[in-house]
C-alpha cells in the first residue's frame, strides 16, 4: 500500500511536470503559428487564423489541466482507500475489544452468582439447628468388666 501511495505521488509529480514543460511548448508553438499566421495570411484572415491558433492552445492546455485534477483526484482516492482500511481496522479492533469486555462481564456474572450460592449455602448452615452436648457424666460398672475378662 505504501507503494501505490509514492507511485501515486510520483505520477501526480510527473503530470505537473509535464503540464509545466507543455505549457512552455505550447506558449512557443502558439508564438510561432502566431508569426506564421502574420506573415502568410492575407489581412483580413489574419484575425480569424490568430483566434484558431489561441483556441487550438487553449483546448491543448485545457486538456492538460484536465489530466493534472484527474492525476490529483486519483491521489486522493487512493488516500480515502488507505484512510478506509485504517477505519476498518479501528473498527474491527474495537468490536474485539467490546467482545472482550462482554465476556469478562459474563465471567463476572458467573463468578458472583457462584459467590451468592456460597453465601446462601453459609447462611443455611448457620440457621440449622446443631444438637451438642455441654456436660457428660459417666459412670462405668467396674465388675461387668472385670468378668468379662477373666473369662
Amino acid at each position: 500500500m505504501l507503494v501505490g501511495v509514492y507511485d501515486s505521488g510520483r505520477k501526480h509529480g510527473e503530470a505537473i511536470g509535464e503540464y509545466e514543460a507543455n505549457s512552455d511548448t505550447y506558449a512557443r508553438h502558439t508564438q510561432d503559428q502566431i508569426t506564421q499566421c502574420l506573415t502568410l495570411a492575407e489581412d483580413g484572415t489574419k484575425s480569424e487564423c490568430m483566434v484558431q491558433v489561441i483556441e487550438a492552445n487553449n483546448e491543448h492546455e485545457r486538456a492538460e489541466k484536465d489530466l493534472v485534477a484527474q492525476t490529483e483526484m486519483a491521489l486522493w482516492a487512493l488516500g480515502m482507500l488507505v484512510v478506509s482500511f485504517l477505519m476498518l481496522f479501528v473498527t474491527g479492533l474495537g468490536a474485539w475489544w467490546v467482545r472482550s469486555t462482554l465476556i469478562e462481564t459474563k465471567n463476572a456474572v458467573k463468578a458472583a452468582n457462584d459467590a451468592v450460592e456460597v453465601t446462601r449455602d453459609i447462611g443455611n448452615r448457620q440457621i440449622r439447628p446443631y444438637v451438642y452436648c455441654s456436660a457428660i457424666r459417666w459412670k462405668a460398672p467396674l465388675k461387668p468388666m472385670i468378668s468379662a475378662l477373666k473369662s
